[in-house]
């Protein structure tokens, strides 16, 4: 599929209604269906994690082999394998696509087996897909490595009002994205439930939930993005809605932006975001507590040509896709030369880029450049051609430069015959007129100087006015016979 975006012809001013929160919305359901045995309809289409968890939830039948597939949804395959472990009679093979059957479930497994689960390994120990023969626990304490995921934490979590004794949970290292913890205790709370989070522990006593009481917010994930476009437009945006008080970790991007030139005013109505010139010199953030804000961050300092050192993002490697590889290939093309540091928990951008005007030791580059040469002369776009901006200095030496273009003219041509190259070109342009690379020679200094003193009495690249230039053809001659 091909997209095409194109900025705003004028100062952007937009009101934009976010989606529900994934992460809420993943909780709601599945706190709805432990209290009562439903699934709310209004939020399984919200996404696809949503409408894996609803899906499954309502197919659920014990006493008879199922299969639950949780497609490429880690909060899903995590909540489910604790609700299924804890259901009397539930007999499941559980798991997902490729991509989730490598997403770490070992700490949530050896949990529920330290409370009596039934769960053996289909395939390599750690992951899924996973055989559970679901029983009644009784609860208790477990010790849990914390450092993985945060949903392992909350699929624990959401069944212990249900367990006999409820459960105390230790937490083993440092706990990664916490403040999705604390979204599950809250929604928790919410519906009767009595639990305590503390900085290495979360105790849920027994008794059950009493009520289905959850009211979702906003999704503060997905205002990143409408934050990075205000920073990148320096515009006005409004998120109806977003409120300051939030369950949500994410809410945590608010001051991130404002060192990224974005204040954010809160109102009864929402938030609005307004972009100022007041922008930091470098971006350094701990990112441990929101990690999915990363893309939004990075791209945004990235584009404000503002460096930055983004840690604690090392979870973002066992996503649906590996998210820093995926977004440093994607800031790559864009000539940003990111890095990780510390076994992959740091992503870095020093301001390094893809040398401008030296191709010579990238092969790579050379042929993306030849193929949008002769994309965009084919069809469907069928462009006339191209005009290329200071052409002869690509690389380092005049023979790869010539080489190159030849090159590329082979390219264009062999899409489009009639295509034309024009080539704006500083200098003499003596060795760029024998026809082996472009079809014509703008010369800057022969004709786009010589015009636009004449015509403005302004340099082109100056904003220094001249009154004795403008109109004056005695100049406007000798600089063209020269």
């Amino acid at each position: 599929m091909d997209y095409r975006i194109f900025p705003p012809e004028e100062i952007l001013e937009a009101t934009v209604n976010l989606p529900l929160s994934k992460s809420m919305a993943m909780r709601a359901i599945a706190l709805r269906w432990l209290i009562d045995g439903t699934v709310d309809e209004s939020l399984e289409s919200l996404c696809i994690d949503t409408e894996v968890l609803a899906r499954n939830l309502r197919a659920y039948t014990s006493h008879t082999p199922m299969e639950c597939d949780c497609d490429a949804s880690g909060a899903a395959l995590r909540f489910m394998i604790a609700i299924l472990a804890s259901r009397e009679g539930a007999n499941y093979t559980i798991g997902g696509n490729e991509r989730l059957n490598r997403r770490p479930v070992k700490p949530l497994v050896d949990a529920l087996r330290d409370l009596g689960a039934t769960i053996e390994y289909q395939g390599e120990e750690g992951f899924a897909p996973l055989k559970i023969a679901g029983r009644r626990l009784a609860g208790g304490s477990v010790e849990v490595d914390a450092t993985v995921s945060s949903q392992i934490i909350s699929a624990l979590m959401l069944i212990a009002p249900t367990l006999a004794a409820g459960l105390e949970i230790k937490l083993r290292g440092n706990v990664q994205s916490a403040p999705y913890i604390k979204m599950t205790a809250g929604m928790m709370k919410a519906c009767g439930a009595d639990v305590e989070v503390e900085r290495d522990s979360v105790v849920v006593k027994p008794g059950g939930y009493k009520r289905v009481d959850c009211d979702i917010e906003p999704d503060w994930s997905a205002a990143s993005y409408w934050y990075e476009v205000a920073a990148l437009t320096a515009g006005w945006v409004t998120l109806p809605g977003l409120a300051d008080k939030s369950l949500q970790g994410d809410r945590g991007i608010a001051p991130l932006f404002e060192r990224l030139g974005v204040v954010t005013e809160f109102e009864d109505g929402g938030a609005e975001l307004s972009a100022t010139p007041d922008l930091y010199n470098s971006l350094d953030a701990d990112l441990t507590d929101m990690p999915d804000a990363v893309p939004a961050l990075a791209v945004t300092a990235a584009m404000a040509g503002i460096p930055f050192r983004l840690s604690g993002v090392g979870a973002l490697h066992d996503k649906e896709c590996d998210r820093i590889e995926a977004l440093a290939a994607e800031l790559a093309k864009l000539g940003i030369l990111t890095e990780t540091e510390q076994y992959g928990t740091v992503f870095v951008w020093d301001r390094r880029r893809v040398p401008k005007l030296n191709y010579e030791n990238s092969r790579q580059l050379m042929d993306y450049v030849l193929y949008i040469g002769k994309k965009w002369v084919s069809p469907p776009y069928n462009a006339d051609g191209w005009r290329l901006d200071v052409a002869a200095d690509l690389g380092h030496s005049p023979e790869f430069n010539h080489n190159f273009w030849k090159e590329f003219r082979r390219a264009v041509k062999t899409a489009n015959p009639d295509a034309i190259i024009l080539a704006e070109h500083y200098g003499s342009p003596v060795d760029w007129l024998q026809g082996q690379e472009w079809d014509t020679v703008m010369n800057y200094d022969a004709f786009m100087e010589p015009v636009t003193w004449f015509l403005t009495g302004m340099q082109k690249h100056s904003d220094d006015y001249r009154e004795d230039m403008r109109g004056n053809a005695d100049s406007f001659w000798g600089a063209m016979r020269h």
